[in-house]
């Protein structure tokens, strides 16, 4: 959010005021905006689409995707351009050998803009293996292996606070506020049931709050679409599988934000290669997750229409089906003919 203003500010010399940081932060996501579709069309010729760009155009139009960038002002949308830009590398390495440096750095700088793209490092670590295994020769290894540690390059530019070494351990061990709470504006499984600024505490079962009930329901979501992805991997499948534990985390989490689901629908719908009704369900929940984020900022005078939109439960509901969908055992049959 503040490199690009700093830049500004050296350049013409003197600090911005809050007219010109919003200026130049609208540009940045402009840019970013402009980053996903192009982002989106690589992975979708890596992955055999037969016309990228018009499907990239086409996912940038999903309300889910051009709701949550520039137009919002959040980062969500750049976060999800460097994961398809990465994975559109990840899956030319695998295949042809090439562009493991590239996509690995993509990866690493999502994943220090932005600590929700965490969520699919388990799958793109994955993709890298995959192609280590194919492809790769000994210094890819170890240069593969080594790259993680560019997450500690910031830790010199910034003030931590008293007792921190690195801004993970922050990150990590910090409390933010909407995580407190078994809804904040998103729209999870927990919504059908319990009502927005209920503390996580306040929700228990068998001795265990609802935070820790999450989190058991997303690892083990995981690791049953893990098995499965495993037993014949492909860079499809594995990209579906990090779309997918996005997907997870912003349906059953505590705490969830309403624009986390933004991240997982792109990387799903350029991944799936499923029945058509799955694909479907993948595109309905985009445009009304999308309408559920333009009903949080639209303003005033639309009254009337953001009590229609500001219902959690048709996301909700919409989301966990295709959740649901996703971890269908499809026929080998099936799998062939959608290939």
């Amino acid at each position: 959010v503040c490199a690009p203003s700093a830049l500004v500010e050296l350049a013409v010399g003197h600090p911005l005021d809050l007219d010109g940081f919003r200026l130049v932060h609208k540009a940045t996501l402009v840019v970013g905006d402009v980053g996903f579709v192009v982002a989106a069309a690589a992975l979708a010729r890596a992955l055999g689409w037969a016309r990228p760009r018009r499907l990239a155009l086409v996912l940038y139009l999903c309300p889910s995707s051009f709701v949550v960038g520039a137009w919002f002002g959040q980062l969500d949308l750049i976060v999800v351009a460097l994961l398809l830009a990465s994975a559109a590398r990840l899956v030319g390495f695998a295949e042809r050998g090439r562009g493991l440096a590239s996509g690995l750095a993509l990866l690493h700088l999502a994943v220090l803009t932005k600590q929700l793209a965490w969520f699919a490092l388990p799958a793109f670590g994955l993709l890298v293996l995959l192609g280590l295994r194919r492809r790769g020769d000994l210094g890819q290894w170890i240069g593969a292996a080594l790259s993680p540690l560019v997450w500690l390059l910031p830790d010199p530019l910034l003030t931590l606070p008293h007792g921190h070494l690195s801004h993970l351990v922050w990150v990590v061990a910090r409390s933010v506020g909407h995580v407190d709470y078994v809804v904040a504006s998103g729209a999870s499984l927990w919504s059908l049931f319990v009502q927005g600024g209920v503390p996580v505490d306040d929700v228990r079962w068998l001795g265990l709050d609802a935070r820790s009930w999450s989190w058991i329901a997303w690892l083990g979501a995981q690791g049953v679409f893990a098995a499965r992805a495993l037993r014949d991997p492909s860079p499809r499948r594995l990209v579906l599988f990090a779309g997918f534990g996005l997907l997870a985390m912003a349906t059953l989490l505590t705490g969830v934000h309403e624009r986390y689901i933004a991240q997982s629908i792109p990387l799903l719908l350029l991944a799936d290669r499923g029945p058509g009704w799955r694909r479907a369900l993948g595109w309905i929940t985009g445009v009304v997750s999308g309408l559920y984020v333009l009903g949080t900022i639209l303003g005033d005078a639309w009254d009337g229409v953001r009590v229609w939109l500001l219902r959690p439960e048709p996301v909700a509901l919409c989301a966990l089906a295709w959740l649901v969908a996703l971890l269908v055992r499809r026929t080998p049959e099936a799998d062939r003919s959608a290939a």
